[in-house]
């Protein structure tokens, strides 16, 4: 409220009302328009001498507030010199409110713009843009629509209002839109200005056009011709709906499928042409327009029967046969896409190849989708390549100068010795690619393939390459490749067959390229290459080469590949010009059931590498070759009926006698297979040094399913069975040996049946040794990193003895009837494991032997007599300063003395896990540093005989139904704790001058005592132990329970 114009107690206005009288005024600055705005209050009376305040956005007003008069109402002019639309606020506070005007000149043209909404569509888009005498657009402007459509026709909506950018629009719609002209009006009134205006616009989405064209139905080879007809109107909208009828002027037997047909929601209407004529036919396309009367007519000239010549790319990505066409691709691609299959049956395909275009891929076939070759009628495919060369030096001095060459290539000279002219004379050249890509399949039956190019990184002329396949799933199948300067076949991809097919007259037959895994070549016919029948490269595998006849190449097979997995079945091998199977260095293959006949230089040959290259042999036939097996460590051993030296690989096929030693090495990398044969020794007489078997400096060598016996009851005949001297990497298995005599010969000689001296890295297993007083199997003198496992020893002395020997395996051996099961001295960090050891004087003896694992044995029946006399000894025995060795997970029971012994300066031994029974002692331990834990000790006399050791821990132990659980003497210090000690029928813990901790124990039911003390200097102490339910619980023993 103004206190200037109402009193104090005046109420405040309740509401205000803006009018604006005219609405639409000219932006001339002159013309103006009244703003009123109304005032009332709460009671709805009009409230005089309010002062209200105006604003506007755009425009000026005058005045700019006024008071209400006795009506309430204020007034104002506004005029503007600016087009738009201007909003003015009025405000009395506290109520404000608005109304709006536009300053535009007067409306005086109507703009009409039509569209077709979508293809084939009944409906068109219409929009009225109404503009003011100086063009500017007017918004809020009533529009109303009208047509004179003959058809089903509405306007959606009839009547709108232009919006801020001066445009009404409305969607028309007309059942008979495409065969009508249709004439449709708008009207805008502004009834204000006293003002109507009216414009009109011709709808025709009648058909004004008609194109014909034919294509080779199938695409790209088809015998028929698909003709498509399309229609659009005036706007270049296409035209559905439409019937078009086809006609034809070929004198054969010809006709249309169908006859005529509707056009699309492309605007096409398509039909098959067919003929049994070879002609040159024109095909026409009619269609009438009904209301107006009009016919349209086009034509197209179809070459029926003709070969069919192609050029650029010609891509398939759908399903395609062609039958019984020839076909020519003159300077281009044949693409077949992913999703596309091709089926060619009894084509003639040729590709006419010029120089590429710098810069564009090779001319050729691309393949994603599906490829099939195949014949028709016994009418074989043929793919065929011909190539003109570029004659690119002769007659140009320049040119050889201008392009980098080779030696040789002078001015004048023809195509072939300019070869090497970079850029003109090779990258000019043509090249043609057969390429089928990963996902691809190919498959072809009953194909000629002839002079075919190449695909490459490099420069290749023609002729280089039968067929290259570089996808997965590839059946290549009854087809003849010849005549390619170098492969006929090049498999690059994984998964491929190749059956039943002829590869002759290339340099190599089939090569299998650089990582081509799992494919099969299979009764093929390979013959007349002149390097290789087949070429297997490097890292590809699990291919399979089986059942080929392979024969007058340079080699038969030739194999650079490092895989295992590579197999040569059943093949036939025979009258190559060089080697049947040739193994590159350091190589692989199996051969197995093949027959390799009648090579001159080699059947098999592995060329000399570190590693060596070699091969699997198994049931080949490999006879009457120049030689039959060479430089393969695997070759098919040489047969051998008497003593001597071997340098192959041998077989045995007699049993042999001797005086002397029978077989020696004189190779690395050889066999010697006894086959069950033997080798004895053949009389009594005086001693000496001999072996049955004996290499010396050797390296992988294999000595296996031999038969060697000694001389029984007599010092003479053979020291050793099989001797190692300073021989590596080698394998002894598989071989029985019985009846060895020990033997003195001098001080520090070694007398074993199976004797390694300073030979390491090898394998002695599955061999039964047996009724020997020899040492059955001795590693001595650096004779480290071996394995001894699965052997089965009975009836000898000392079994397995590691003297001076490091970083070996004991696994897995029986040992039944022997002085000692395994006896180490001097040896370091080796495992001795799993081994079973029974009925023996000694079981696991470890002298001054150190860092060694005793693990998982089972150890029983152990007598530690000898010739009658005690020798008070562990059935595991570590001694004579033994140091740092584990011994757990063992099973002993049943053993005359002591189930474990640690003594005579052995320390820092560690026993763990292990359960004894049936002895003694289960555990006597004299020195220093011993942990014996978590092992279970039952049914002995003293389960623990502590005997003066240092600092021994006995932990985590279940000591039960003994007669002593711990007896422990002269002890200054170490500790017992955490065991639980039961039921033993004397003492659980007898304590004898022993200055040891005893805590957490559990000493539980033991007869006579729990604990008893016979300390008068040393005595232990005690803490947190539980006994309890003993005949006495703690008898003399200060402290006790603790």
């Amino acid at each position: 409220e103004n206190p200037s114009t109402c009193p104090m107690d005046c109420p405040p206005p309740a509401s205000i009302i803006l009018t604006a009288n005219p609405t639409l005024v000219a932006p001339d600055g002159v013309s103006y328009s009244n703003i009123t705005a109304t005032v009332r209050g709460a009671n709805g009376q009009p409230m005089p001498n309010v002062e209200v305040v105006f604003t506007s956005t755009i425009g000026k007003l005058d005045p700019y507030t006024a008071v209400t008069n006795a009506k309430g109402q204020a007034t104002v002019r506004i005029t503007s010199t600016q087009s738009g639309v201007a909003t003015v606020i009025g405000v009395a506070p506290p109520v404000q409110n608005s109304t709006t005007l536009r300053f535009y000149y007067v409306p005086s043209t109507i703009l009409l713009v039509h569209s077709i909404a979508e293809p084939c569509s009944n409906t068109t888009s219409i929009t009225a843009t109404v503009l003011d005498q100086k063009g500017n657009r007017i918004p809020e402007m009533d529009v109303s629509f009208s047509h004179n459509a003959t058809g089903i026709a509405a306007f959606n909506p009839e009547y709108t209002f232009t919006n801020q950018a001066g445009e009404a629009s409305t969607a028309f719609s007309d059942t008979k839109l495409h065969m009508e002209r249709v004439r449709v009006n708008a009207t805008v009134y502004a009834p204000d200005l006293g003002i109507t205006l009216k414009n009109s616009t011709i709808l025709d989405y009648t058909p004004s056009s008609i194109l014909l064209n034919s294509t080779r139905y199938p695409p790209v080879c088809g015998k028929n011709f698909l003709v498509t007809a399309h229609l659009e109107d005036r706007y270049g909208n296409v035209v559905c709906g439409y019937s078009v009828d086809f006609y034809h002027n070929a004198t054969g037997l010809a006709s249309f499928t169908p006859p005529s047909n509707k056009t699309n929601s492309s605007g096409d209407a398509t039909s098959i042409f067919s003929d049994d004529k070879i002609e040159d036919v024109r095909l026409e396309g009619r269609i009438s327009i009904p209301p107006s009367g009009l016919s349209l007519s086009n034509y197209t000239i179809a070459q029926y029967g003709a070969p069919i010549f192609l050029s650029g790319e010609v891509a398939i990505d759908q399903e395609l046969v062609c039958e019984d066409v020839e076909v020519h691709i003159v300077d281009g691609w044949l693409k077949i896409l992913e999703g596309g299959k091709l089926t060619l049956k009894g084509v003639n395909l040729t590709f006419d190849v010029t120089p590429n275009i710098p810069g564009s891929p090779p001319y050729g076939i691309y393949l994603e989708g599906q490829l099939y070759v195949t014949d028709s009628n016994g009418v074989r495919s043929n793919l065929t390549v011909n190539t003109t060369m570029e004659d690119c030096c002769a007659g140009e001095p320049e040119c050889c100068s201008e392009y980098p060459r080779p030696p040789g290539c002078d001015a004048g000279d023809s195509p072939a010795p300019c070869y090497g002219c970079i850029v003109k004379c090779n990258y000019g050249q043509p090249r043609f690619v057969f390429e089928a890509l990963d996902g691809s399949t190919l498959v072809m039956n009953n194909t000629d393939l002839e002079y075919l190019g190449t695909y490459g990184m490099g420069v290749w002329s023609p002729n280089e390459v039968g067929l290259y396949v570089a996808g997965d799933n590839a059946i290549v199948k009854n087809i003849t490749i010849s005549n390619n300067r170098d492969y006929c076949l090049i498999l690059h991809g994984n998964n491929a067959n190749v059956i039943n097919n002829t590869f002759t007259n290339c340099f190599v037959g089939v090569f299998i390229w650089q990582n081509a895994n799992n494919s099969r070549i299979s009764q093929n016919q390979i013959y007349n290459c002149s390097r290789y029948g087949i070429q297997i490269d490097d890292y590809g595998d699990n291919n399979l080469i089986q059942y080929n006849n392979i024969y007058n190449n340079g080699d038969g097979i030739f194999v650079q590949n490092t895989k295992t997995n590579n197999v040569v079945i059943s093949n036939n091998i025979r009258n190559n010009s060089g080697t049947g199977v040739y193994v590159y260095q350091q190589r692989f293959i199996n051969l197995l059931s093949n027959q390799i006949t009648s090579n001159p230089n080699y059947g098999v040959y592995c060329e000399p590498s570190t590693p060596q290259a070699d091969a699997y042999f198994l049931n080949n036939n490999i006879t009457n070759n120049g030689v039959n097996c060479d430089g393969c460590p695997s070759c098919p051993p040489l047969p051998m009926s008497t003593c001597g030296t071997i340098t192959k690989n041998t077989i045995l096929t007699a049993d042999l006698v001797n005086d002397s030693t029978c077989i020696t090495f004189g190779a690395d990398n050889i066999t010697l297979d006894c086959a069950g044969h033997s080798i004895s020794w053949c009389c009594a007489g005086w001693p000496g040094e001999y072996s049955a078997i004996y290499a010396e400096g050797r390296k992988n060598i294999e000595i296996k399913n031999c038969v060697i016996k000694g001389y029984p009851g007599s010092v003479a005949g053979y020291t050793h069975a099989i001797y190692l001297k300073s021989t590596n990497n080698s394998r002894i298995y598989n071989n029985t040996i019985y009846n060895f005599t020990y033997q003195f010969l001098n001080p520090g000689s070694l007398a074993g049946v199976i004797l390694l001296d300073g030979s390491s890295q090898n394998l002695i297993y599955n061999n039964t040794i047996f009724n020997t007083t020899s040492n059955p199997i001795w590693l001595a003198y650096s004779s480290n990193n071996c394995s001894v496992y699965n052997n089965n020893i009975y009836d000898v002395v000392a079994s397995i003895f590691l003297y001076q020997a490091n970083s070996n395996r004991v696994l897995r051996n029986g040992i039944n009837r022997a002085s000692a099961g395994v006896l180490l001295s001097n040896a370091f960090n080796s495992v001795v494991e799993l081994n079973n050891i029974s009925n023996s004087v000694r079981g696991i003896d470890l002298l001054s032997s150190s860092n060694n694992l005793i693990t998982s044995n089972r150890l029983y029946n152990i007598s530690s007599y000898s010739a009658g006399m005690p020798l008070y000894e562990g059935a595991v025995h570590v001694w004579s300063g033994s140091l740092d060795n584990v011994v757990r997970n063992n099973t002993i029971y049943n053993t005359t003395f002591y189930g474990m012994e640690i003594t005579d300066d052995s320390h820092r031994n560690f026993l763990f896990n292990n359960t004894i029974t049936k002895a003694f002692a289960g555990a006597n331990i004299s020195t220093e540093n011993v942990t014996l834990a978590n092992t279970t000790i039952y049914d002995v006399t003293y389960g623990v005989y502590l005997n003066q050791p240092y600092n021994a821990s006995v932990v985590n132990n279940t000591i039960r139904n003994n007669a002593y659980g711990v007896y422990c003497m002269y002890a200054s210090t170490g500790s017992i704790r955490n065991n639980t000690i039961s039921s033993n029928s004397n003492t659980g813990i007898y304590f004898e001058e022993c200055a040891v901790d005893v805590s957490s124990n559990r000493i539980l039911s033991n007869t006579l005592y729990g604990v008893n003390c016979n300390t008068a200097f040393w005595k232990p102490t005690f803490s947190s132990n539980t006994v309890s339910g003993n005949g006495n619980n703690c008898d003399a023993c200060t402290g006790c329970p603790g």
